[in-house]
């Protein structure tokens, strides 16, 4: 996983000493994106993604195991990372929404769950999100 500990000017030092370590680069784009960088991040995280194209589904699949195993923080970090790597994938979406639940932030877990259902996803996971959308607008 990927600190977030740095500041940006930490994360840049990091970066220019190591330009060839993917995973600096990432938790250097994670904190641009944390400090509302969005030029930096884009930057980053595509810079990352031309590195490795399959580190989006590796980040998915590690958040996918720590919102299982109720590190939601975390797990909610690594969607994002992977989400911001790979814009097209409607995945973390689902994740983003199930953590967001979990932790009890109703507003921001129906919209990742309706961005995700908006892009029409098969299989079970649309049915797991449409369910879970119900109980989060149901009144209490």
């Amino acid at each position: 996983p990927y600190p977030t500990l740095f500041r940006s000017r930490e994360t840049t030092a990091l970066v220019q000493a190591y330009p060839d370590n993917k995973i600096l680069i990432v938790t250097h784009a994670y904190v641009a994106m944390m400090s509302r960088d969005r030029d930096a991040a884009q930057r980053e995280f595509a810079k990352a993604a031309a590195m490795d194209p399959k580190m989006a589904g590796q980040l998915y699949a590690e958040a996918a195991q720590l919102r299982q195993a109720g590190v939601w923080p975390l797990a909610l970090q690594e969607y994002f990372c992977a989400l911001w790597l790979k814009p097209d994938d409607h995945r973390p979406y689902f994740g983003i929404g199930m953590v967001y639940s979990k932790m009890g932030q109703t507003e921001p877990a129906i919209h990742a769950l309706q961005q995700f259902l908006r892009r029409e996803p098969p299989g079970d996971f649309a049915e797991e999100a449409r369910q879970e959308l119900i109980r989060l607008q149901s009144p209490h």
